[in-house]
């Protein structure tokens, strides 16, 4: 079947998910590219050479998802005109693979980086080189972005149910394999980040009973404390669970079956792994203070410019931080 004939009938199938998926996608990648562009905003004024590795490994993820998220935005309104313009082509329907897949995957392994080094630093106290980190980090990009070139170089690139975006095709031995590497290495991905943060919560627990035991500290004061880290941590988790099952799933049916996933399957997943863009930096700003104070001297003065917030609530929220 030639591209244009595929792309007329996918269209045609997906009907009305088409549209919800393409204004779905556009305020997602709307929302993702403000959060995200705040962050990298902020982030500027912090020292590379200063930031601890989680950060450093936070800005590369944060810089992954304002990409995402762009070109998530891009690619739905395109999705909404009647000329089709990324999926009604294959080169730029590959291009869009290229932009779109690399940074989401990259992303969700970063993601998963980040859940092992803060398992063992806090959990263990191990603390192991910047530049073994580096090394994973680069590897994993990279195998994203040369798995995607690979597959478009050998014509492995199709039209998804949906109708919005493409990927591999399970249906053929090097798109199978393609597919096969990202199921693998999404579902590592998925282990590693929630074990690590059940790992942490677990710790926590353990370690505020000793603090009881042996310092006499305040029951309530500590549990407190304890009850927030261990409700950070599986939420972390749970997001991070929640959000990648569904599209994991599309891959494991696509795999078994050597064809793609049903229309209704892909539809969820979209839904599903779009605001992975959204979740990642939320995630960042309520586990950091720092962070979140410095996103709510970003953003209260542009709110009160447009008269969401009152002078003097501004006025005191900038005082606050002062004497912090």
């Amino acid at each position: 079947m030639d591209w244009h004939t595929r792309y007329v009938e996918v269209v045609e199938n997906a009907g009305l998910l088409i549209i919800i998926v393409g204004v779905y996608g556009i305020l997602v990648g709307i929302v993702g590219a403000v959060l995200t562009g705040s962050l990298l905003m902020i982030l500027r004024k912090y020292k590379w050479r200063q930031m601890h590795i989680d950060m450093k490994l936070a800005t590369m993820m944060v810089t992954l998802d304002f990409i995402a998220s762009l070109g998530l935005a891009m690619d739905c309104v395109a999705s909404l005109l009647p000329w089709k313009f990324f999926v009604m082509f294959r080169e730029t329907c590959s291009l869009c693979t290229l932009l779109l897949a690399s940074t989401y995957h990259s992303s969700v392994y970063l993601v998963s980086v980040i859940s092992i080094e803060r398992c063992l630093l806090v959990v263990y106290g191990i603390k192991l080189p910047n530049l073994l980190y580096y090394i994973v980090v680069f590897l994993t990009i990279n195998v994203s972005v040369v798995l995607v070139c690979v597959e478009i170089g050998f014509d492995q690139v199709i039209l998804q149910p949906i109708g919005t975006y493409c990927l591999f095709d399970p249906s053929n031995p090097i798109g199978y394999v393609g597919m096969a590497i990202i199921a693998g290495m999404g579902l590592t991905s998925l282990l590693v980040t929630a074990v690590s943060y059940v790992i942490i919560a677990i710790d926590r627990r353990t370690k505020s009973r000793k603090e009881m035991a042996e310092l006499g500290l305040d029951p309530k004061q500590v549990m407190r404390e304890t009850n927030s880290t261990i409700m950070r941590s599986l939420t972390i988790a749970a997001l991070f669970v929640v959000a990648y099952i569904p599209e994991l799933s599309n891959f494991v049916i696509a795999l078994v079956n050597h064809r793609q996933s049903s229309l209704y399957w892909d539809f969820v997943g979209i839904l599903f792994l779009s605001p992975n863009t959204i979740f990642n930096p939320v995630i960042l700003l309520a586990i950091n203070q720092n962070l979140w104070n410095d996103f709510k001297l970003l953003w209260i003065p542009i709110l009160q410019k447009i008269g969401l917030k009152k002078k003097d609530e501004v006025d005191q929220i900038n005082y606050n931080e002062q004497e912090k």
